[in-house]
């Protein structure tokens, strides 16, 4: 499934939510900031990699609703900027790789 832009994921989160265990759209070009409907995988609990891509703005206060997830958390790569939220703090079971790196996030 190729998404151009953060629109193009946000329709296909409405439409199918599963329970995932790994979330990858590395790669991918996308465009736009990253989707808050994202934050509802809460069966999540291995890999988050929206990494090498071209997403802006804020990362979403609803990812810290992520809260199975115990490894790999990867947004970096991109253009995100603003402040980390303090609602990521929940992900209290991650032990790897929380990755930020190549962005303005402060």
């Amino acid at each position: 499934m190729n998404f151009q832009d953060s629109d193009s994921l946000k329709l296909f989160i409405h439409t199918i939510i599963l329970p995932f265990r790994y979330f990858r759209l590395d790669g991918n070009s996308l465009t736009g900031t990253v989707p808050t409907q994202l934050g509802r995988f809460s069966l999540l609990t291995h890999v988050f990699y929206l990494w090498q891509n071209d997403l802006s703005g804020a990362l979403p206060t609803q990812l810290g609703e992520l809260t199975g997830i115990t490894s790999n958390f990867a947004v970096s790569s991109n253009n995100l900027s603003r402040e980390l939220p303090s609602q990521l703090g929940r992900l209290s079971g991650l032990t790897s790789e929380f990755r930020l790196h190549v962005n303005q996030v402060r």
